[in-house]
């Protein structure tokens, strides 16, 4: 049995995963259809981001920033169904806290966004400020 606030914290965390994906906030999204423009009703942002990607234009979807980094569109891609899981309308058949850490987890990006900048040893964020162990530059 899922408790109601997991359901609710991974709704939350699903909501705010869609929001990084597609750059948009809960209430900048498009209507999905000139019916509902014109009858001025609301559509919530997992309701938008579903049917964008039912009418297979998953790629529409994305924050334009995210797409100009090279070879993460199939991580775009996993993340959006991370994100989607997260949002099912039913909250007990939403996945767990672990098990969405782990869905994350398995998804490995190849190639850095940040290019030959990055540097793994580095304690720090930030591609230009190096930081000694305690966290301090």
């Amino acid at each position: 049995m899922v408790l109601p606030l997991t359901g609710c914290i991974l709704g939350t965390f699903g909501v705010l995963l869609l929001e990084v994906l597609t750059g948009r906030a809960p209430s900048q999204y498009p209507s999905l259809t000139r019916a509902q423009m014109e009858e001025e009703q609301t559509v919530d942002l997992p309701k938008w981001v579903r049917s964008v990607v039912k009418e297979e234009w998953t790629t529409e979807v994305f924050d334009q920033e995210l797409l100009r980094y090279k070879n993460i569109e199939d991580e775009l891609v996993a993340m959006l169904h991370v994100g989607l899981a997260c949002v099912v309308l039913q909250p007990e058949k939403r996945p767990t806290m672990a098990e969405v850490a782990k869905m994350i987890e398995d998804i490995r990006v190849e190639q850095s966004p940040l290019g030959e900048e990055y540097d793994e040893s580095r304690n720090s964020l930030s591609p230009s400020l190096a930081t000694t162990e305690d966290g301090l530059p």
